[in-house]
């Protein structure tokens, strides 16, 4: 099996144990993998950066190797390591989450030019973003595995697509199951959690890691 399979079946192992925690002990889950009060402590946060820099770390690999490619190669590489060094700073809010644990601040209580913390948090950015995300997510992941191997040497297996649509079954399924049992709880509202909405974030981040 290849590596990267493998690490498709162990992220759906985590994705089922955290689900089938969050089923059993909703409030320890939370408190483990996001905290109501600073879920960016959380083990999903944590994760998330840990994954972003060694997204970073690999497109530079990739940069410095496209240095005697194309300019229309090293341009896009080069374009690649900007744009997920600011989604890296927009997930830890430009450091102001480790910041204010070290100060010993409430969370969330420091911001940056008086009133800005993020990008992302502002209006309706998030789902803004996200929608945007979702689109080329699809396509490359889950649509153009399944007609060509390779293109512009890149390599599209086709296990790709099949562990993405697989993972978002789960995904799907789990989230469907978990609302029905938290509403007989009295919890309206799913994402109060936090966990699911981190899980999600996760889930792309890890796919384009391994990809």
């Amino acid at each position: 099996m290849l590596n990267s399979s493998r690490f498709f079946v162990w992220f759906l192992v985590f994705m089922i144990i955290v689900y089938g925690w969050l089923l059993i002990d909703l409030k320890s889950c939370m408190q483990i993998f996001a905290p109501v009060k600073n879920r960016e402590l959380g083990v999903l946060e944590v994760a998330q950066a840990i994954i972003l820099v060694s997204i970073i770390s690999l497109g530079f690999q990739q940069y410095v190797r496209s240095l005697m490619a194309t300019k229309v190669i090293k341009i896009v590489w080069a374009l690649f390591i900007i744009g997920m060094g600011f989604i890296f700073l927009e997930e830890i809010d430009y450091g102001l989450h480790y910041y204010d644990f070290m100060k010993g601040n409430e969370p969330y209580s420091t911001n940056l030019l008086q009133s800005f913390r993020n990008i992302h948090n502002q209006s309706d950015n998030n789902k803004i973003i996200k929608t945007t995300v979702l689109i080329p997510q699809l396509i490359i992941f889950g649509i153009i595995p399944f007609f060509k191997r390779s293109i512009g040497g890149i390599k599209f297996g086709t296990y790709y697509a099949g562990f993405y649509w697989t993972i978002h079954f789960f995904k799907l399924l789990l989230t469907f199951i978990l609302s029905k049992t938290l509403s007989k709880e009295g919890i309206e509202d799913l994402h109060q959690s936090q966990t699911l909405t981190e899980m999600q974030e996760l889930a792309f981040y890890f796919m384009l890691l391994v990809f």
